[in-house]
C-alpha cells in the first residue's frame, strides 16, 4: 500500500515462486506496479533468512546494481551477514531494529492510549541487547 501511495514499483521474490506471484498479484489490486528485481533501489528481506551468520544471503546484492539501501527486517545479537555486505557495497543499510521498537512502542500506544512511548529507551534497551 506505501508503494502504490507513492507511486513506487514493487518486485517480490520467493523461494517460493507460487507465493511470489500471489503476493504480487494481491499487491496489483492495490495499484502497486510491478518491476523486475535487478530494477530496485530499496532491497527489504522480510524473511528469517539471516538469522544464521552461515545462511546464504536473503538478496543476492551482485544481482542489483541499482540498489541503494538495503533493509533487513531480521535483527540479532551482531547484526546480519546481509546487513554488513550491503553496507561493504556501499549502501545505506540497516536491520529491523528500528521497526521492532517502531512495533513495540505502536502497541504500547494502542493498549494505553494517554502514555507516550519512551522510543529512546526502548531504542537503547534493544541496542544493548542485541551487540
Amino acid at each position: 500500500a506505501a508503494a502504490a501511495e507513492r507511486g513506487a514499483a514493487l518486485a517480490v521474490v520467493s523461494r517460493e515462486p507460487a507465493r511470489a506471484a500471489a503476493f504480487a498479484a494481491w499487491a496489483a489490486t492495490l495499484g502497486v506496479i510491478a518491476a523486475e528485481p535487478g530494477a530496485c533501489a530499496v532491497l527489504v528481506n522480510a524473511t528469517p533468512v539471516g538469522l544464521a551468520d552461515d545462511a546464504l544471503p536473503p538478496i543476492d546484492l551482485a544481482a542489483q546494481p541499482l540498489a541503494q539501501v538495503a533493509l533487513d527486517l531480521v535483527y540479532r545479537a551482531g547484526g546480519t551477514a546481509w546487513v554488513r555486505a550491503a553496507r561493504a557495497r556501499g549502501l545505506r543499510a540497516a536491520d529491523g531494529r528500528g521497526m521492532l521498537v517502531a512495533q513495540g512502542a505502536r502497541a504500547l500506544e494502542c493498549w494505553f492510549p494517554r502514555v507516550r512511548a519512551p522510543r529512546e529507551v526502548m531504542h537503547a534497551a534493544v541496542e544493548a541487547t542485541l551487540r
